[in-house]
Formats: structure tokens, C-alpha cells, sequence
């Protein structure tokens, strides 16, 4: 009976880790949303501000790059 009991505890507890996982990929998954549309919004700004249609992204590709490692690393954890 004693590791029926157990099993049924680390069942829950594997529920309640999952739950919580689902719930921090989420907020993750929100976060990388404001992300894009605030770096939209900011392009669309620098574009305005400069005073050209389209502003050549290849100077961004590294750092944007780096963000995006960086938000992967944060949903594995």
C-alpha cells in the first residue's frame, strides 16, 4: 500500500511540475510576442525617423540572433 501511495504523490507532483512548465511557457511564448511587436514598432519608428522605407536588417541578424538564443535557453530552463 506504502508504494501505491508513493506512486500516486510523484504522479501529482509530475502533474503539478507539468502544469507549472505550461504555464512558464506561456508567459515565455507571451513575452516573445511583445517582443516582435515592439521590435516591429521600433523598426517602423527608425524607418519614419530616418526617413527611408525599409532599413537593411543584416546589422541586427547578430544581436537578434543572440536574443533569440538567449530566449531559448530561458524556455529549457
Amino acid at each position: 500500500m506504502a508504494i501505491v501511495n508513493e506512486t500516486i504523490a510523484n504522479v501529482d507532483l509530475t502533474l503539478e511540475q507539468v502544469t507549472r512548465q505550461r504555464s512558464q511557457i506561456g508567459q515565455l511564448n507571451e513575452v516573445s510576442v511583445n517582443l516582435l511587436a515592439e521590435s516591429q514598432s521600433l523598426q517602423q519608428s527608425v524607418t519614419s525617423i530616418a526617413g527611408r522605407e525599409e532599413i537593411e536588417m543584416s546589422q541586427y541578424a547578430a544581436r537578434l540572433q543572440e536574443m533569440h538564443s538567449l530566449l531559448e535557453n530561458i524556455s529549457v530552463k
